[in-house]
């Protein structure tokens, strides 16, 4: 129960860091996320394909198709349902990899924040790894900041299935992709690093954080 409340109040923590980040969409408000270019290409060499083609989704079908997916499951979070948008997130992550960069990369964090709360901290830890891998592909100016919160939110769930060590070297990479992404002294380092601090202590690294917050 002592460890289930320590949980609990790093995620409000872990919030607190998360509005910093442009694209992040909050507890339960979100932002429309932005239509992406369309990665799917269609071979047409030969009738047999132009058949095949033919039977396939546009791609701003499939964006389309993943957009209400999404929105879907967002209306469930601002319910408090979570176990609905984890339906709709599951949905959403089919067609999730052909709508773009971006729409993988929410649809992975949503699921592992989702899976968090369900209490399901290894389905929550694989989700928020693998949306640490597709952020990384992100060409845009917040990517560090984006990668740094995704690891955080790993750290966390690591934290929930007891396996310190690697939710330490989570925090690591978090704090080091913050270094990049903020200025050293401003308001939104600041916050990183007294997030990441926060897990340190939960974790039992007193030490850990008193080193990040003397900095």
């Amino acid at each position: 129960m002592k460890n289930r409340q320590k949980l609990f109040e790093l995620a409000i923590v872990i919030g607190v860091v998360a509005s910093v980040v442009v694209w992040y969409r909050g507890d339960s408000t979100f932002k429309e996320p932005a239509p992406e270019r369309a990665s799917v290409v269609y071979a047409t060499a030969t009738p047999a394909a132009d058949a095949f083609n033919d039977a396939l989704p546009e791609p701003m079908e499939i964006h389309s198709l993943w957009k209400s997916q999404f929105a879907a499951a967002q209306d469930a979070l601002g319910q408090g349902d979570n176990k609905k948008a984890e339906t709709y997130l599951l949905d959403a992550l089919r067609s999730a990899p052909q709508a773009g960069d971006e729409a993988l990369h929410e649809t992975l964090d949503d699921l592992g924040l989702v899976c968090f709360r369900l209490g399901d901290y290894r389905r929550s830890a694989e989700f928020q790894s693998r949306a640490i891998e597709a952020a990384k592909k992100l060409k845009r100016p917040d990517r560090e900041a984006t990668v740094g919160l995704y690891e955080s939110r790993y750290a966390q769930a690591l934290a929930g299935l007891d396996q310190r060590d690697e939710a330490l070297l989570a925090l690591q990479r978090a704090r080091v992709a913050y270094e990049m992404a903020y200025p050293a002294g401003s308001p939104a380092h600041a916050d990183a690093l007294n997030s990441l601090a926060a897990q340190h202590r939960s974790l039992g690294d007193n030490d850990g954080a008193a080193r990040l917050l003397s900095e």
